[in-house]
């Protein structure tokens, strides 16, 4: 990914789980290392688990099927469970780290296959999904040899992982399975209702609530208190607090002695403080917006200023993020000087309600268009914009040009490129 370029929604998954891999891998490490006497043994175990976790798949991606790199997988936990043995001989680990050296062996194979599995399909979705019913059938079998709420596992990075990606790619699937052929079930299954007040309720949060039923689907005791972990700080990381709250409750109702509930309250506590905002003067929705076809519309609306165009949505974890951590920042910087600011929310046009909800919650001064999927296509097209988020400038003469901060997003780039169309 350019440096320069937005990411796309697969970039952005692919970044989760690496990022995630790293967090779950040295958490564990503390966990089963924090009561050994010994320093040196320490970093022992924690390089022995980071060597056997590692792996490098790169040369398979692309597959469409899943027999070369199960078979790659498959060698290197055999050969991983040789480096343990030769690894409990020679250094006399503690009994805290065999034990858990040999959980994460044994969640090595289904952790690994089921990453890169669910990775790869964005490489080449056509051929996986022509091919799913074998990659579902390898991934089955591995799973079927371990289990899936484990409390036992806790400490093992392999089964953390699992559990967060789980967490993760379950809900992938059950987006699609919302609007698929059986979508009759679906709604059954998971929401208990019709299609109709279904629909209604996988609208509202596709994310944050559909991610506990798939916590209270698949586990049970401090396996489940750890996945509600993953639920509510990833959500609060990713701006997405969308029934967090209600989540929280249930949470500790669920595990009224969890050590994490004291971590979360504060959070929780901010969270309640921002949704009770309101929409301000400052906050001005342009009007007919939605019914904008063309970026020249957008354009005409200020003719002769220098503006900021944020190509945003509800939906989209780095724009809330990115939001959270520039917006008020560039307002500031920008107070006395001509700069407009403009956020164009795309793909939202169905769920207006929540769009100003989100705009009230993140203090997002500045002009707001509701996108229309034809104003969405022309702005992206023209502006070459591909992902989300964009950032535009929009100079006084009516002319445009994508932003150089890039993602993240680097403010001072962004603001000496608005000082440039300023002074032009």
């Amino acid at each position: 990914m350019k440096q320069n370029q937005p990411l796309s929604p697969i970039t952005i998954f692919l970044e989760k789980s690496l990022i995630l891999l790293f967090f779950l891998l040295q958490l564990s490490i503390v966990t089963f290392a924090q009561n050994a006497n010994n320093k040196e043994k320490i970093e022992e175990e924690k390089q022995f688990i980071f060597n056997t976790n590692y792996l490098n798949l790169e040369k398979f991606k692309g597959d469409t099927l899943p027999e070369r790199v199960s078979k790659e997988i498959e060698q290197i936990a055999f050969n991983n469970k040789s480096k343990l043995d030769d690894f409990i001989k020679t250094h006399n680990p503690s009994m805290e780290f065999i034990k858990t050296a040999k959980i994460n062996l044994e969640y090595f194979t289904p952790n690994a296959f089921y990453s890169f599995e669910q990775n790869n399909k964005y490489k080449n979705q056509n051929a996986y999904y022509r091919n799913i019913d074998k990659w579902k059938a390898k991934r089955n079998e591995l799973f079927s040899k371990i289990k899936i709420s484990n409390d036992e596992a806790l400490s093992a990075p392999n089964y953390q992982n699992l559990v967060a990606n789980i967490l993760l790619r379950k809900k992938e699937e059950l987006w699609k399975e919302a609007s698929g052929e059986n979508k009759e079930e679906f709604y059954k299954e998971w929401y208990n209702s019709s299609i109709v007040e279904g629909q209604k309720l996988f609208a509202d949060d596709p994310v944050n609530i559909l991610t506990q039923k798939i916590i209270q689907k698949f586990y049970t005791g401090k396996s489940a208190e750890f996945a509600y972990v993953i639920l509510l700080n990833g959500s609060i990381k990713e701006e997405n607090n969308k029934n967090l709250p209600q989540i929280f409750e249930n949470f500790k109702k669920q595990f009224p002695n969890s050590p994490y509930i004291s971590q979360l309250q504060p959070k929780i506590d901010i969270i309640i403080e921002k949704n009770n905002k309101t929409l301000t003067d400052k906050m001005i929705f342009v009007k007919n917006g939605e019914q904008f076809n063309t970026f020249e519309e957008v354009i005409n609306q200020f003719k002769g200023k220098t503006v900021l165009i944020d190509m945003w949505g509800t939906w989209c974890d780095p724009c809330r993020k990115q939001i959270a951590q520039h917006s008020e920042a560039l307002h500031q910087f920008f107070k006395d000087k001509d700069v407009q600011f403009v956020y164009i929310a795309n793909f939202d046009i169905h769920n207006p309600e929540n769009w100003k909800k989100i705009i009230a919650y993140q203090s997002i001064e500045g002009f707001h268009i509701l996108a229309n999927d034809n104003l969405t296509k022309d702005i992206m097209t023209k502006s070459k914009g591909t992902g989300y988020p964009t950032y535009i400038i929009l100079k006084k003469d009516g002319s445009y040009e994508l932003s150089r901060a890039g993602y993240p997003m680097n403010r001072e780039t962004l603001i000496k490129q608005l000082e440039d169309a300023i002074n032009q």
